[in-house]
């Protein structure tokens, strides 16, 4: 049996509109380590990004003045706190104004830059929330393709409402471009504090995939949670869903 619980949030989770333009300070300039670490990182996930493989196509050349606004945009979406579009829109006009990137390529330029901005930027929960009765089972790959593997968290309550376990697998909203599962974490830390199993999903982005890729994902999720309820004293015959916007969508189909 599949129990479905979702709600809508509002559209403040959408892609961001009008962000102001304005460059990023002299602080997120200068730390050398941290945009190393990050272009490591962007290294890693190549494959489903494909940043390097797009810069190689579409930027004829790498002028010291686009490699200096490419390494603010990066420091930029790696200090982010907030959705970090305008680091990546700063970086466009740099590339539009400099004639290294062709207006009928600026499309797909702009989702692949897209794409990196929200993969790689520190996503943090909607809450706060903190608990000492669950047990937490981080980083468990639910489901692998060519170029990604998707990952999930996994709270277990100490005490539970029943044995075995009832289980909520809950869907983060953002458009389907923006957050990650730890943005949702806090609904699901709260539902195991009182007794259910939950767990938080990432799924693949919009810019990056197709909409049926991404409903294919959350389906993925809820095999997981069967093919291993055994090992977590969970009941898959009682497997519900949560979802905020877009997460609620996905929930529904």
């Amino acid at each position: 049996m599949l129990v479905v619980i979702f709600f809508s949030c509002n559209s403040s989770d959408k892609k961001a509109k009008n962000i102001d333009s304005e460059w990023p300070n002299s602080q997120q300039k200068s730390d050398e380590s941290n945009y190393e670490e990050f272009m490591e990182r962007l290294k890693e996930n190549e494959p489903y990004i494909g940043f390097f493989a797009a810069e190689k196509k579409y930027i004829g050349t790498k002028t010291p003045k686009y490699l200096e606004a490419r390494k603010i945009c990066f420091q930029g979406i790696n200090g982010s706190k907030d959705e970090p579009l305008k680091f990546v829109d700063s970086f466009i006009e740099i590339c539009l104004d400099e004639g290294l990137v062709k207006l009928e390529e600026l499309e797909t330029w702009e989702n692949i830059l897209t794409t990196l901005s929200y993969e790689m930027y520190p996503n943090m929960p909607i809450f706060n929330f903190t608990t000492d009765q669950i047990i937490e089972y981080r980083d468990l790959t639910y489901t692998e393709y060519p170029n990604k593997k998707l990952k999930l968290d996994l709270f277990i309550p100490k005490k539970p409402i029943k044995i075995p376990i009832p289980v909520i697998v809950c869907i983060h909203g953002g458009g389907f471009v923006v957050n990650k599962r730890i943005w949702f974490e806090p609904f699901a830390m709260y539902l195991a504090a009182n007794g259910l199993a939950a767990l938080t999903i990432d799924y693949r982005k919009i810019t990056a995939v197709k909409l049926k890729d991404i409903v294919s994902d959350s389906k993925a999720a809820v095999r997981w949670v069967r093919a291993n309820a055994e090992n977590y004293n969970i009941d898959p015959d009682k497997i519900g869903a949560l979802g905020a916007s877009v997460g609620a969508h996905l929930v529904a189909l």
